[in-house]
C-alpha cells in the first residue's frame, strides 16, 4: 500500500509540476492576428509538458486505485492545491492574499481531517 501512495504524491507533484508549466506556456505564446499561434502554441516546451502531465498522471491514480480505497485516494488529491498553491508563489511568484491562505489553511485541515 505504501507504493500506492507514493505513486499519489509523485501524481499530485506532476500535476503541480503541470499547471506550472502550463501557466509559464500560456505567458510565452504570442498571439498572431491569423490564428497559428493556438496550433503553433501546442509545440511550446512549457505547453508540451503540462500537456504530458496532464495525459500522464491519471495513469499513476488508476494504478493507485488497485489497491487503496477510494476514499484514500480522492481524498489524497487534495494536497494538489497545497502544492499548487505554493508553487504559485514560489516560483510564479504570485501575489498570495489573506483569503488565499485561509482557503489553503481550510483545504489542509480538511485533508487531515479526511485522513484520520
Amino acid at each position: 500500500m505504501t507504493g500506492a501512495y507514493l505513486k499519489l504524491l509523485i501524481m499530485t507533484l506532476a500535476v503541480t509540476l503541470g499547471q506550472v508549466c502550463m501557466k509559464k506556456g500560456a505567458l510565452k505564446v504570442r498571439r498572431q492576428d491569423n490564428g497559428r499561434y493556438i496550433l503553433g502554441s501546442f509545440f511550446h516546451p512549457f505547453l508540451m509538458i503540462g500537456a504530458a502531465s496532464v495525459l500522464f498522471t491519471p495513469l499513476l491514480y488508476f494504478s493507485a486505485l488497485k489497491t487503496l480505497p477510494l476514499s484514500a485516494a480522492y481524498g489524497f488529491t487534495g494536497l494538489t492545491y497545497l502544492f499548487v498553491f505554493l508553487a504559485s508563489y514560489l516560483i510564479l511568484k504570485e501575489k498570495i492574499t489573506r483569503l488565499h491562505l485561509a482557503g489553503i489553511l481550510l483545504i489542509s485541515g480538511g485533508f487531515i481531517l479526511w485522513n484520520l
